[in-house]
């Protein structure tokens, strides 16, 4: 699975279009950097617009000088990125734990908030 991350317009609007192959996400990819040697069709090749279609029903058309950028994706390698950038976290924060218990300085020292056997909170009973 492919996707296509188009940016674009005054305000910076992303639009993403899903490929089920990464031959028809390329030539989508070809038709915004215009590297295909040969246009898609008439349409794109003799108009200032951009006519792109997906996998998945999705149907745009974008000014030329309107698209800031874009990013093609390959989602399961990217897929595989997110998992491994979550384990990365996890370690981190398993470090950081052992780090924190070895602190003196950030463990309780003093009474407790509460202390148990004082009437719990309530006024003692005479």
């Amino acid at each position: 699975m492919h996707s296509l991350t188009i940016n674009f317009g005054p305000t910076g609007t992303l639009w993403g279009l899903m490929f089920k192959s990464e031959e028809s996400a390329q030539i989508a990819y070809d038709v915004l950097t215009g590297t295909r040697g040969e246009p898609t069709d008439d349409y794109n090749k003799t108009t200032s617009l951009i006519r792109l279609v997906d996998d998945f029903g999705q149907k745009v058309v974008l000014e030329r000088s309107a698209i800031h950028g874009y990013v093609l994706e390959d989602m399961d390698v990217s897929g595989m990125a997110h998992v491994e950038r979550t384990h990365h976290q996890a370690r981190l924060q398993r470090t950081a734990s052992k780090l924190a218990e070895s602190d003196a300085s950030l463990r309780q020292v003093g009474p407790a908030i509460l202390n148990p056997g004082i009437g719990n909170g309530q006024w003692p009973r005479q």
